[in-house]
């Protein structure tokens, strides 16, 4: 029988999840509407609600965020604190509707 894989240790700000989707908020995108998600999800500890990832990846209100995101098409996110997992976490950094 194998063994099942601990639940890891998340932040104070944080909630593990079994199942978020791969595109959650952070400041870049918490106030977008017209996001492409992909329909897959991941496991991982993910910013508490009410409050997103900042580029340092903590979770703060989005009223910490700072207004100067960066313009690059995608921002690959990692999440340190549930390093064990080796998920890796994609988010819009820029987004135009066409």
């Amino acid at each position: 029988t194998p063994t099942p894989t601990p639940t890891p240790t998340c932040g104070s700000d944080e909630q593990y999840y079994p199942c978020i989707p791969n595109c959650h908020n952070t400041c870049a995108t918490y106030n977008k509407t017209n996001i492409a998600c992909p329909d897959s999800c991941g496991p991982g500890c993910f910013c508490k609600e009410g409050l997103v990832k900042n580029d340092d990846g903590t979770c703060v209100p989005p009223s910490e965020c700072n207004a100067l995101q960066p313009t690059a098409p995608f921002r690959k996110l990692t999440d340190e604190k549930c390093a064990q997992e080796e998920f890796l976490f994609y988010a819009w950094a820029d987004f135009v509707a066409a």
